[in-house]
């Protein structure tokens, strides 16, 4: 796992990023046909991939790109479980001046990517991530994989240009999710529906508490 201390926390991912000079290096190097994921607080990158947002996300394709992209970002969920499960001072908040800080975290990290190197495959995450991934859906390596590390259905040309915002990677995806009617599964989009029927009812509730305190009877 690569670390990196450049910014305080509460510090906007997409800020962060770039000052992460080596970081962004290893992505945007990353060799064609290979990608990093994350969540909708970067920017786009052809190596980057990010969700859809906003108006975007009604499109089935996109919802279902969604949905793969998010199981694929549980792996990071788990690697951070991994790391604060062996070293419980990073459970609380560590105390001391920056440099303190900065020292214990970096020192976590290369015990943490040690004790990986040493263990091999085999160190297995016992906690369970909340909100994970169905075992029906786990990610696998595929033999016929590009590199055999990536599920792209196109690989990217060498010769297309790179640009921010933009990702070939990702709409060839899409593509592939649309024309072959991959969508997110039936369990996953009842249970979304249930969590919304839930959040509609708690407003109803609280609206009508809110217009209780505010009525003033005529008499």
């Amino acid at each position: 796992m690569y670390f990196g201390v450049v910014s305080p926390g509460s510090t906007n991912d997409n800020i962060s990023y770039p000052i992460a000079a080596g970081l962004r290096s290893v992505i945007e190097d990353l060799p064609t046909g290979m990608y990093c994921v994350a969540d909708a607080a970067y920017t786009l990158h052809e190596n980057l991939l990010i969700p859809f947002t906003g108006s975007e996300r009604l499109d089935g394709a996109h919802d279902s790109f969604n949905f793969y992209l998010s199981q694929l970002r549980i792996r990071l969920e788990m690697a951070f479980g991994c790391l604060t499960n062996k070293f419980r001072i990073l459970k609380g908040c560590v105390l001391g001046s920056l440099d303190r800080v900065t020292s214990i975290v970096m020192a976590c990290a290369r015990l943490h990517n040690y004790i990986i190197a040493m263990d091999g495959p085999n160190d297995v995450l016992d906690e369970v991530v909340e909100g994970g991934e169905d075992p029906e859906f786990a990610i696998v390596a595929h033999p016929d994989a590009p590199l055999g590390m990536s599920y792209l259905p196109v690989v990217p040309n060498d010769e297309w240009e790179k640009f921010d915002g933009i990702s070939y990677t990702r709409l060839a995806i899409v593509d592939y999710l649309r024309e072959n009617g991959i969508m997110r599964p039936l369990y996953n989009l009842e249970r979304k529906q249930r969590e919304v029927m839930a959040a509609e009812t708690d407003d109803d509730c609280n609206n009508i508490i809110q217009w209780d305190d505010e009525y003033i009877s005529p008499s």
